[in-house]
């Protein structure tokens, strides 16, 4: 159920396929105690505590969000409805991200600004060129597509199985725990518990790309920086609410810290189907401009 970023550069081929044709760049409740939720006991290693400490992620029923990375995540994880609500701040290239799911309907909202260049005709300009010949009449159709597709107005009707860069977020419940922290926390080498935050190092030198929220690239700059620390707060049930991890330069980001935060464990607020009205149906042409085809 993870979606990591290397999922999200599946909507990248939106603006990519079009606009490498066309020249254009785009710029509530509280928490209730869970039952048989894990307690640490002042003899337990910090590292059995961490490994406890994600029990309840994997049950599927919690809100989260992550920030300090070059986008913020904020979600809802509601497994026993087979729910799950994803918001993606992009807001560095303009833009904002969402998935939804409830049972087997899938929904995407995309809002994107469109930077056409100055040397680039409008699309109304370009609908008119179209009968200059088959090439134009090709971009006309696609950058028609794609502005009604990223206008952020409507949730788009998404078939997984239609889409060629999808990850396994778009498609299964197979690992509940949307944050990663699960895997993180298995990682840790060392830990030190001091009241309810744990602190010492991860270490990411065999991480996959399937089990954080960071895509391929990225990826590797964690396995070659091997070691990355983090701080891990519990709450009195000793379940997971913060981890923050100060994760070095990776792809295009530099050094930052991230934050991981945890709430509303078995209660997370149910997910409803967009309205009718509220909802396009992906086209062929949607999908064509989706796969970069």
């Amino acid at each position: 159920m993870r979606i990591p970023r290397g999922t999200l550069a599946g909507f990248a081929l939106l603006t990519s396929a079009t606009l490498a044709l066309t020249g254009c760049t785009t710029s509530g409740k509280a928490d209730r105690p869970a039952a048989g939720a894990p307690a640490a006991t002042a003899a337990e290693p910090a590292t059995d505590s961490l490994v406890k400490s994600t029990i309840q992620l994997s049950k599927g029923n919690y809100t989260y969000t992550m920030k300090g990375g070059a986008q913020s995540y904020e979600g809802v994880v509601h497994l026993p409805q087979s729910a799950l609500l994803t918001v993606v701040d992009t807001s560095a290239d303009g833009g904002e991200f969402a998935y939804l799911v409830v049972g087997k309907d899938r929904w995407v909202k995309l809002k994107m600004e469109l930077d056409l260049g100055e040397d680039m005709p409008s699309p109304a300009e370009l609908e008119q060129l179209a009968d200059q010949s088959p090439e134009i009449a090709k971009m006309a159709k696609q950058l028609k597509t794609l502005t009604a597709m990223v206008a952020g107005k409507k949730w788009l009707v998404i078939d997984p199985k239609r889409v060629d860069e999808f990850g396994e977020g778009f498609n299964g419940f197979e690992h509940p725990d949307a944050t990663g922290a699960s895997y993180l926390l298995s990682t840790a080498r060392s830990a030190t518990r001091a009241g309810d935050t744990i602190t010492g190092d991860l270490d990411l030198s065999t991480v996959k790309a399937d089990q954080v929220p960071w895509d391929s690239e990225e990826v590797l700059d964690l396995k070659a920086a091997g070691k990355v620390p983090y701080a891990a707060t519990l709450d009195g049930e000793g379940r997971l609410v913060k981890l923050v991890l100060d994760l070095p330069a990776m792809g295009e980001q530099k050094a930052h810290r991230e934050t991981i935060e945890v709430t509303g464990y078995g209660a997370a607020a149910l997910q409803t189907k967009p309205a009718t009205g509220d909802t396009i149906r992906m086209t062929d042409d949607m999908y064509d401009v989706l796969n970069g085809r």
